[in-house]
């Protein structure tokens, strides 16, 4: 589970440090790594890379507990969920990943 969390922090630090133009393209989550390919119009150069790192490091060391909410998508779509690209889903609910404020729901399953 934490390094899906990971990848939900990457996506806000890369949003945060390059833009909001930046989209995930896809990701690998491991039991020991993970991998997140995402959108850009450049090489992310040495110091966005530091301030990347140190902002999902930051996240990581507040230890926030992680809460999940059920809901459907049009409500986390208004309670600020982002979703980028679309699986099917069974039924209408998606889940909805936060921690005290800060949403980590970067895309919808």
């Amino acid at each position: 589970m934490r390094n899906h969390t990971a990848t939900h922090l990457m996506n806000a630090a890369l949003r945060n440090i390059l833009g909001t133009h930046v989209k995930q393209a896809g990701s690998l989550v491991a039991p020991d790594h993970l991998r997140f390919d995402f959108s850009h119009f450049a090489a992310v150069d040495p110091g966005e890379l530091a301030d990347i790192e140190q902002q999902v490091n930051e996240e990581i060391r507040k230890n926030l507990e992680i809460r999940t909410d059920i809901m459907n998508i049009d409500d986390a779509l208004a309670s600020g969920a982002l979703a980028f690209f679309r699986r099917q889903v069974s039924g209408s609910e998606c889940p909805r990943r936060h921690h005290a404020g800060c949403l980590l729901a970067a895309r919808l399953l």
